[in-house]
């Protein structure tokens, strides 16, 4: 099950007819593939945990704010991660940069993202082996 990785994500090759064909076979697989989405999501939210910036314990009243909002989504066809909210406002600028306010990009998301690959691929390797075996029986290759 090749991955294609480029920019910001990751492309499991055949998901789409995968879930397609799921909706045709069982309404409740489809569930399975959500909960890998959730699984593949949870990886990078993991490894972005311990790369997201923390703030001065002396100047910022909230430390460990941003770190504490990233959260793991699913859908059938995948899996994202988020970071900020309304309490969080300043996710965005710090993640992505804001040179006028010479704030650098640190892109935790990204790097998560891009080290979790192969991870990834395999969380989805095995949850499409088990829906597999769910489906057809334990024979079929």
């Amino acid at each position: 099950m090749p991955a294609q990785g480029s920019g910001n994500a990751v492309r499991i090759e055949g998901l789409d007819k995968l879930e397609r064909d799921l909706k045709k076979l069982e309404t409740g697989l489809d569930k399975e593939l959500k909960a890998a989405g959730f699984e593949a999501a949870m990886v990078v939210a993991r490894a972005a945990g311990p790369r997201v910036p923390v703030g001065d314990p002396n100047v910022d009243p909230h430390p460990g704010r941003l770190a504490a909002s990233l959260r793991a989504r699913a859908t059938r066809k995948g899996g994202a991660v988020t970071a900020g909210g309304s309490a969080v406002p300043y996710a965005a600028p710090i993640h992505w940069g804001w040179a006028r306010r010479g704030i650098p990009a640190n892109k935790f998301l990204v790097h998560a993202l891009d080290i979790s690959r192969a991870a990834i691929t395999e969380v989805y390797a095995r949850r499409i082996e088990s829906i597999k075996r769910r489906v057809f029986g334990h024979g079929i290759g």
